[in-house]
């Protein structure tokens, strides 16, 4: 805030030798400015260290008038998100003007997606849309995959939407072989393998959870992966997990780890655990080929 004094400290005058307000006491005289050390407005004994380029607004009131004040109004020209506005007090008048969205841009329909239009204000980037059309339905197939939406040609033409499954390591329900080597769980599309690797422990035969040792790998394969959401038996096994993926967003809460992948992808590797960790369940969010 400004820092003024009292009594006479309170009146301020233009300098002539400096150019800076300075207040009219024979003592202790004081400038006011904005200087490099203390960056707001304060009165100082001396012009040393004083911010160049700074304006300082004042308004004057007439003796007895507590309402408007002085302002000679800088006006800025209206625009689509303010109306006239004064540059120095912040005055308003009149109203917004109305954007200016030109004829739109016209993004046309696919064999899955809905035409439309979009409309955007070349001064403020609003936009809206409108005129929705349809999807076409037809697809553009390439060496028999559409080349838009990946259908496979010749197979069904209903849209597939993503699924989660769930691969549950609380009993062997869902285990399809184990042995020293290896051990292979399935559900539905999606298939979680761990290999021994480079374990100096064999793959253990435990469930509810199951036993992944510090440098075996980990392998989840389905079609289209969006999203893996691990839960570990406990937070102590958190950090081995997290610091052997080398692939996707990793997010954490409690004992749940979730990694994410910008782009759909069909198999998913860690190649050595860093330390071991241990299983309740998987969660994989993937798209189910035609």
């Amino acid at each position: 805030g400004v820092r003024v004094g009292s009594g006479a400290a309170k009146i301020f005058v233009i300098d002539s030798a400096s150019g800076y307000l300075k207040n009219t006491q024979t003592t202790d005289i004081r400038y006011l400015g904005v200087y490099t050390t203390n960056p707001d407005i304060r009165c100082y004994k001396d012009t040393t260290g004083n911010t160049a380029n700074q304006t300082l607004n004042f308004y004057v009131y007439v003796a007895g008038n507590t309402g408007g004040d002085t302002c000679e109004h800088s006006w800025n020209d209206a625009t689509c998100t303010a109306p006239k506005t004064c540059s120095l007090c912040g005055a308003t008048e009149g109203e917004k003007l109305p954007h200016s969205y030109g004829e739109g841009v016209v993004t046309a329909p696919t064999c899955v997606d809905k035409g439309y239009t979009t409309h955007t204000c070349s001064v403020c980037s609003h936009s809206y849309t409108d005129n929705e059309t349809e999807a076409t339905g037809e697809h553009n197939y390439v060496d028999g995959v559409c080349s838009v939406c990946d259908a496979v040609e010749g197979g069904s033409e209903e849209p597939v939407e993503p699924l989660t499954e769930t691969i549950s390591f609380a009993s062997t329900e869902h285990r399809v072989s184990q042995d020293g080597s290896s051990q292979v769980w399935k559900n539905g599309g999606v298939t979680f393998t761990n290999n021994k690797a480079s374990s100096s422990t064999a793959v253990a035969n435990y469930s509810n959870p199951v036993r992944l040792y510090q440098g075996s790998q980990i392998i989840v394969e389905a079609n289209k992966i969006t999203k893996i959401v691990i839960v570990v038996n406990s937070s102590k096994y958190v950090t081995a997990l997290t610091g052997s993926v080398k692939t996707g967003t990793i997010s954490t809460s409690g004992n749940t780890v979730t990694i994410e992948f910008d782009e759909p992808v069909d198999s998913f590797t860690i190649d050595s655990l860093t330390g071991q960790t241990r299983f309740n369940s998987i969660d994989v969010t993937y798209t189910p080929a035609n």
